[in-house]
């Protein structure tokens, strides 16, 4: 007994090439989708900076005004609420090199170093660039999350931070 051919079946070349193109066309039209997809989210985040830089002083001045300085602390409209928020009060660098340059002595953990190699050597990143005089590019960086859990714990301001946040600050949902 002969068993009937489906269409779901690859009986020929003409079939698999069919189903070969359909597949490919999906994966480029999913590509094309992406990009798309990409361009658009550029777009739209673009726009939401330029109007959150031209429009949200102006937001954040009527809110005031709005608000007149009671107890509430926003404002719901159909397009979205206004808040006024406070910001915590934590540790802010404001002198990058003193906080690294105390950070060495003190709290290296909190020095991130990001290097840069060309060529295929890349061993025992410290010690190769202290020990070859190959072309690299080192740059250290400040892991803030760690000093300022530094002097949350111990009270210790590094110098190069102070204190600051506590100020109200303009939130749109």
């Amino acid at each position: 007994m002969m068993s009937n051919v489906t269409s779901h079946q690859i009986c020929d070349e003409r079939t698999a090439n069919r189903i070969a193109r359909r597949i490919n066309a999906a994966r480029s039209y999913a590509k094309h989708v992406d990009e798309w997809a990409a361009a658009e989210i550029r777009r739209a985040q673009k726009q939401e900076e330029r109007l959150l830089q031209w429009f949200a002083p102006r937001l954040e001045a009527w809110a005031r005004w709005r608000l007149g300085g009671g107890r509430r602390r926003s404002i719901a409209l159909p397009g979205g609420t206004l808040s006024l928020r406070r910001q915590p009060v934590r540790p802010t660098v404001v002198a990058e090199a003193e906080v690294l340059a105390w950070c060495r002595d003190h709290l290296p953990a909190a020095i991130e170093l990001d290097v840069r190699v060309a060529g295929p050597q890349v061993i025992t990143v410290r010690q190769w660039l202290e020990q070859t005089g190959l072309e690299a590019e080192a740059v250290e960086k400040l892991r803030r999350r760690i000093v300022a859990e530094h002097v949350k714990v111990s009270g210790e301001m590094p110098p190069g931070m102070e204190m600051g946040g506590g100020d109200e600050r303009l939130y749109i949902s």
